[in-house]
């Protein structure tokens, strides 16, 4: 920190390049910060360079039309031409690729993202916050779906415990085979150490016995299980 990385080198290489825009990708609480730098350092001196800034969103998609896309496009042709610099967070751009999937003007979202993927060059700025997985940015769309399965994804599993609290509480094991922690909680689940492998396979069968009762449990691979 310190360095001079954002005060001057990022300015350099907006100065170098010649054939495609600048994109400064900052972090959203910098977002302000950076926009006022730039500004100093490469809108208001000599240099006199434009500074774009293309906020978006997800809920905005629905009121863009046709034309409005063609006015983004033709603004970021303009910035192109006058040598601009486009200060930008993850958000932004995450949200305008994502949101091509939900607006009914495909073909111009798409071209505007084939022709901003062929004349901006991103520049990073502290990278190793802006590659961070939390700045992955997801969207749903379509019709709602149930999961696979459905409920039994998380009933399955309450049942099998269940029937374990019930074991544990019908049944008794030394401590020292296998040690049984209950909390004061009501609805909650004890605490299970399990201290000898011989007592922790005796305890799974006699929950395949419970889960099983017709003897189906004999087929199954404990071994697997374990």
């Amino acid at each position: 920190m310190g360095e001079g990385k954002t005060s001057v080198i990022i300015p350099i290489m907006c100065l170098a390049l010649k054939d495609r825009i600048a994109r400064i990708n900052v972090l959203p609480s910098l977002l302000e910060t950076s926009i006022e730098d730039m500004l100093l350092t490469m809108g208001s001196s000599i240099f006199n360079r434009p500074i774009h800034v293309y906020p978006f969103r997800r809920d905005i998609v629905s009121q863009l039309n046709d034309i409005q896309f063609q006015r983004i496009l033709s603004n970021l042709k303009h910035c192109k031409t006058n040598q601009g610099i486009i200060i930008s967070t993850p958000d932004h751009w995450l949200s305008f690729q994502n949101s091509s999937m939900l607006s009914k003007s495909k073909t111009l979202f798409n071209s505007i993202i084939q022709w901003s993927n062929n004349n901006l060059f991103n520049i990073l700025d502290e990278c190793d916050e802006l590659l961070s997985t939390k700045y992955q940015l997801i969207f749903p769309y379509g019709n709602k779906r149930d999961l696979d399965e459905g409920v039994n994804r998380w009933t399955i599993i309450e049942s099998v415990f269940d029937k374990l609290k019930t074991l544990l509480d019908n049944e008794q094991f030394p401590p020292s085979d296998i040690e049984i922690a209950k909390k004061e909680i009501p609805c909650s689940f004890p605490i299970i150490t399990i201290r000898n492998e011989e007592a922790g396979k005796q305890l799974l069968n006699k929950l395949l016995v419970l889960l099983y009762p017709s003897g189906q449990s004999a087929r199954i691979n404990q071994q697997f299980i374990l």
